[in-house]
């Protein structure tokens, strides 16, 4: 299968993890990777004459440079006839109570969460057409239920997860079309440390019930939660 797997935020935590998985798992398919940041041994398969099954698109989620960006994507979604696409990076900052949150930081979490989500979606669905396309949106039980210091994180989420829905409603009859709404469940990454190191007062519970989690071990390996992603997906 000529297939190409993008994935934001593919260099830290379980967006790394499913590049990983993919180029170990899924051997006919490219990964593209859309993120702030490369890793050390991202950047040694992009200075490797013989890999093709691994690129790279600086990305920092800034809808001023969206357009930009769309032009180098375009020019490579064409070589390939099935598209998926990994919705993955999102932040969860700020983190605190309503009135003391910074408000650039509610704009960039708006940008990473939620905007450049639908525009994109919204673009690799206009360019469907004939190829398959599988979307497969990293979901969270926060967009179900607000949670005390997390109204950002929450409120964006739940966003797209309304839109991911409608797209699912849109789409029905539709085969080449496959749409999966997956919550991997408390994973061990980077956020999870943001979240125990919460100093805002205001949402101290919260920040203890996560602690809590850490110190039972009750946090999913990220390695573990790739592979049930893909797997639920239908990628392996």
């Amino acid at each position: 299968m000529n297939e190409l797997i993008i994935i934001t935020g593919a260099n830290k935590g379980l967006g790394y993890q499913l590049y990983k998985t993919v180029l170990s798992s899924c051997p006919k398919s490219t990964v593209l990777s859309l993120s702030r940041k490369i890793s050390d041994d991202q950047k040694q398969l992009i200075d490797d004459p013989k890999n093709k099954r691994f690129k790279y698109i600086f990305h920092d989620f800034n809808i001023d440079s969206y357009d930009e960006k769309i032009i180098e994507i375009d020019i490579l979604l064409k070589k390939f006839k099935k598209i998926v696409f990994i919705n993955n990076a999102a932040s969860i900052k700020p983190l605190g109570v309503i009135g003391k949150l910074d408000n650039k930081t509610i704009a960039d979490s708006i940008n990473v969460n939620c905007i450049f989500s639908m525009y994109f979606i919204n673009y690799l669905v206009s360019k469907q057409k004939g190829k398959e396309l599988t979307i497969v949106h990293i979901a969270t039980g926060a967009s179900n239920r607000p949670i005390v210091g997390w109204a950002i994180y929450s409120s964006t989420k739940a966003m797209v997860q309304m839109f991911i829905n409608n797209l699912i409603l849109e789409s029905t009859g539709n085969e080449k079309i496959k749409i999966f709404s997956i919550d991997p469940g408390v994973v061990d990454t980077d956020m999870q440390s943001e979240i125990r190191g919460n100093k805002d007062k205001g949402a101290i519970l919260t920040t203890r019930a996560f602690k809590k989690l850490y110190k039972d071990k009750q946090l999913i390996k990220p390695e573990i939660a790739a592979y049930e992603i893909l797997k639920k997906s239908e990628l392996i």
